[in-house]
């Protein structure tokens, strides 16, 4: 069966040459997203970002479980049932198809085969391969998607098209293909009328069809142009050469190098076990193919920028017949950074002229290094460079030379003037690093196992060179045992002495580009290395460092444009984890136990207040957390949130934060602050994902008050835990955290917590099977409520009563109850629970009969309540609706909810509702005729299903051992038959 994807035009999918319907336009999108990375996990937030660019995340989170039910069944169709993969805890989806089967894939993969061609028979057949790959485009690329990164996406598309068109062209020229080249660049020239290399072959191709009056016109034409637009001189490179130039207006220097020097040659060695970077590789070799002939490469320090430029250089020397140069400008070193005067004599020299002879005046030597570079094949390397200007005083002028950049900076002068392709060098992946390690150690130990080599290369956070360090510690090292190799190698990584860079260490490498930071910037540098979590934003940044958000925001430029943070998406930063080390350490040897209290008291102030605030906002008839600071006691400048939706994206973006932040809270002896950051975000992260990091913030909330010898808070935090515990399935622990509140608020004589603790320790026996025992304590704080007017703990009485009535099959007294318990809801204005009790309401109508009127519900449920509906609520109108579409025959329908439903059950790691969306997909795959899939299902869900004896748990195992004894029996019947 022959599968092919296309996405370089309207997204397709073709098996054996015939069209498989995709459906909409957002299920093409999500397909093409995926098919753009294949292979690679992509972010969820990104996918939403490409495919509903002006939604709200929570919003488009929850659109986009229909389309990837759409894309499975679609691959489904196509034979590859399990190739959309969920990334388990990461947020993340991987399509996992043959690269080759991707028209994108394909068209890259025949671009970097044609740029091999050295040999006029190579050349013939690279020709062919850009020919093929050109005509796999059938239009704009990636059309379904929206936004402005929809938009980079599409440009990086078209940029790699042109590059393409361009090489083509080219090879068509050298090959005589005259005819074939002006076609194809008269189509060009007019969409790009600034493209140099575009110019300079149009100008070729009409000498080598004999209009040559037009292609000097042209030439003319073009230079004024750019010259009036850009502000500088273009560069042709035309062959034939154009007219003989003007005669100087004074003697040019002599030439210097005789015609029989020999070629330069001063690339440093190779590192012979280079590893990965193939993405890089193949990126620099697409770049050069192209037509481009300055390539800047950066990142962070030590990542290895140039140990990629000299890798690439020396596949590539034979390209560069006339020499290779290499420089290093020294920008962050032992020794300041090299002055232009001093780096144009050294690349005159290399070049031969003798140093006696290098002009010593700047403007001599850059007018003499422009005349021995021209029309000359040379690769230069310029190293280690601090700026644009630096770096612009000695790039070559002529197209046939290559320049290879290397920067720390994010040389945006050169981007912005002379538009050249940068290069970002990323950390290595897990799987190279534990390559590279592997390579390092080969030949010193080979005992060490692929878990432990795979931890102990996590430690290096990617950097080649830590990699190398850790790789030398453990070779010299080679009776130590791994994991007292791991704690050392981590305790003092930043300060061991690689092999290759002698004396030099990570700290004295980091601190070659933090020497330089002007002050403030340093500040916030060393300031961000207190910051547990792994992004933070502007106003964050600026709490933690005590100043105003616009200073804040001009020190995170600074930082991001010498890669000592990164942006992020959204706008927030994030910090590598060496570098964050190496920060800590900065903030500590050079800041007071005093500065460093402060700092750390207005990040959690800013919080805990922005928290509050997100809390309100999203839940107003929760209760506040108490004893809050009030904004005016402390120094920092909180975030404006204006309403509920961004409230809830507030809470989304900082919730991976939040835990390390309430750890650190504990830890440091802010105890308050560690108890009311969980009190103040558990209404909003007990709605969505997976609840381990809600529970161990509750948990450390529960020490903290203690310690803090704070009743309310001790309350408070122990409801809060037992509510997780009650919703994760963890009956028997939520009953004892209720239990202990109760006894706390007894003590204390607390009478409103008395009657919320007495409700919830009625429910976690209720939820626990003991149903008639907890009916009478549900009707006393019922009563109790409504004496007392605490509207939420009636509502919340009325529910609970109904799940009660409906687990004892009364089906007309429970309906009663959930009707009572939205009317409160409606009258305090909380849509939240009113959503709840209308999918408990479709439970009923599919319990007697009406799986029409379910379906209905569940719908109102999920549409009208979407922002404010929680994962919990969300799963069961998915996996009521899917029963529901089951039971009135709609079976496609179906299975699309019930993939929902799973999706949703995985990501907040719900055991027992992953397992009911099984189940029910087992019974409408029954209901299909997919006997032997029903059966996978069923074993799974089983497998899937908690171990526990309550009432939910043994209902779905009874329901699953029957769909298989059913299974089997038919089974029986058709081999009897």
């Amino acid at each position: 069966m022959s599968i092919q994807f296309a996405i370089l035009g309207p997204t397709e999918l073709r098996v054996d040459d015939q069209v498989i319907p995709l459906g909409t336009a957002k299920v093409r999108a999500l397909l093409a997203v995926l098919l753009y990375h294949a292979g690679e996990h992509v972010r969820a937030e990104t996918i939403m970002e490409l495919l509903w660019p002006q939604r709200g995340s929570e919003t488009a989170r929850r659109l986009l479980y229909a389309p990837v039910s759409r894309v499975r069944a679609v691959l489904r169709t196509a034979g590859l049932p399990h190739a959309l993969v969920r990334g388990v805890n990461t947020g993340t989806y991987r399509l996992d198809v043959d690269r080759n089967t991707v028209d994108y894939y394909r068209f890259r993969l025949l671009v970097a085969e044609a740029r091999q061609a050295t040999s006029q028979q190579q050349l013939e057949r690279a020709v062919t391969a850009l020919t093929t790959a050109i005509n796999l485009w059938r239009g704009e690329p990636l059309p379904e998607l929206r936004g402005a990164q929809a938009e980079h996406l599409r440009r990086d598309l078209q940029t790699r098209q042109l590059d393409a068109q361009k090489l083509l062209a080219g090879g068509e020229l050298a090959l005589g293909r005259h005819d074939n080249a002006f076609t194809r660049l008269e189509q060009l020239i007019p969409a790009h009328p600034l493209d140099e290399r575009l110019a300079s072959l149009w100008a070729t191709a009409l000498h080598a069809v004999g209009r040559s009056p037009d292609a000097r016109q042209f030439v003319t034409a073009f230079r004024h142009h750019y010259r009036r637009r850009m502000r500088t001189e273009p560069v042709l490179d035309i062959r034939p050469a154009p007219p003989t130039p003007p005669t100087p207006t004074r003697e040019p220097p002599p030439v210097l190098l005789p015609p029989a020097a020999a070629p330069s040659r001063q690339l440093p060695h190779d590192v012979r076990d280079f590893t990965g970077r193939d993405d890089l590789i193949s990126t620099l070799d697409i770049a050069v193919a192209g037509g481009t002939n300055i390539i800047v490469v950066t990142g962070m320090p030590g990542v290895g920028k140039t140990t990629l430029a000299v890798h690439w250089a020396h596949r590539k020397r034979q390209s560069f017949p006339d020499g290779q140069l290499y420089l290093n400008a020294e920008a962050h070193g032992p020794v300041p950074p090299l002055q232009p005067e001093d780096a144009l004599t050294r690349l005159l020299v290399a070049l031969g002229v003798p140093a006696k002879r290098v002009p010593a005046n700047l403007e001599e030597q850059r007018s003499l290094y422009q005349q021995l570079t021209i029309e000359r094949r040379l690769l230069i390397i310029l190293d280690n460079i601090l700026d644009s200007r630096q770096a612009r005083q000695l790039i070559p002028a002529s197209l046939t030379c290559l320049t290879i950049i290397t920067s720390r900076t994010r040389l945006i002068g050169l981007n912005i003037r002379e538009a050249v392709h940068t290069i970002t060098v990323p950390p290595l992946t897990e799987p190279q690093r534990h390559q590279l390690l592997h390579r390092i150690l080969a030949s010193q130990r080979e005992d060490i196992p692929s878990e432990s080599l795979t931890k102990i290369a996590r430690l290096s956070g990617g950097i080649p060179l830590a990699l190398r360090i850790i790789g030398e510690q453990i070779a010299v090292r080679p009776l130590a045992p791994i994991h007292e190799l791991a704690d050392d190698l981590a305790a003092h990584l930043l300060d061991y002495e690689g092999d290759e860079t002698g004396e030099t260490t990570l700290r004295t490498i980091f601190a070659w580009s933090t020497n330089h930071l002007p002050a403030r910037a340093a500040l916030v540098f060393a300031r961000l290395g207190l910051f547990p979590g792994p992004t933070i934003s502007t106003p964050a940044a600026a709490a933690l460092a005590g100043i105003d958000i616009r200073e804040a925001e001009a020190d995170l430029r600074t930082l991001t444009r010498t890669h000592l943070v990164e942006h992020d998406v959204g706008g927030r930063f994030r910090m590598h984890d060496l570098l964050r080390l190496y920060a800590a350490d900065l903030v500590k040897t050079k800041e007071t136990p005093e500065r460093r209290h402060h700092a750390l008291r207005r990040l959690l102030d800013w919080y805990l207040l922005s928290a509050a605030n997100a809390a309100r906002l999203i839940d107003p008839t929760n209760a506040p957390v108490p004893d809050l600071p009030r904004p005016e006691q402390t120094a920092i400048t909180l975030t404006t949130l204006t309403g509920q939706i961004e409230a809830i994206r507030w809470c989304e973006i900082e919730r991976v934060n939040l835990a390390p932040l309430v750890q650190l809270a504990k830890a440091e002896g802010y105890y308050r602050h560690a108890w009311q950051i969980p009190g103040a975000t558990h209404g909003a992260f007990g709605r969505y994902g997976s609840q381990t990091d809600v529970l161990q913030s509750l948990q450390v909330a529960v020490d903290a008050a203690r310690i803090d010898g704070h009743d309310e808070g001790l309350l408070g935090s122990l409801n809060n835990l037992g509510t997780t515990q009650l919703d994760a399935h963890d009956y028997q622990r939520a009953h004892d955290a209720f239990s202990q509140a109760l006894q706390l608020a007894e003590q204390i004589n607390h009478v409103p917590a008395q009657l919320l603790c007495g409700h919830n320790v009625a429910v976690a026996r209720m939820r626990s099977g003991e149903v008639t025992a907890a009916i009478p304590i549900l009707e006393q704080v019922l009563a109790l409520s409504r004496t007392n007017e605490i509207p939420l703990g009636e509502g919340s009485a009325l529910h609970n009563l109904g799940d009660a009535y409906r687990a004892l099959k009364q089906h007309t007294q429970a309906e009663w109850f959930y009707h009572a318990a939205i009317a409160i809801w409606d009258k305090i204005d909380a849509p939240r629970w009113r959503s709840r009790d209308i999918v408990r309401l479709a439970k009923l109508d599919l319990e007697t009969g009406s799986p029409q009127q379910a379906l209905e519900r569940c719908r109102l449920a999920l549409d009208l309540y979407g922002p404010t509906i929680d994962d919990s609520t969300r799963c069961d109108a998915h996996i009521t609706a899917a029963d529901a579409q089951r039971q009135l025959r709609h079976y496609e329908d179906a299975l699309m909810d019930a993939v929902a439903a799973r999706e949703v059950a995985a990501g907040r790691h719900d055991r027992l509702r992953v397992a009911h969306a099984q189940a029910v997909t087992a019974d409408t795959l029954v209901a299909m005729g997919d006997t032997e899939n029903a059966e996978k299902q069923i074993r799974v869900a089983l497998h899937e299903l908690p171990d526990g004896s309550s009432a939910a748990i043994q209902s779905l195992r009874a329901r699953l051992l029957a769909a298989r004894a059913e299974l089997l029996h038919g089974q029986s019947r058709r081999l009897a038959g």
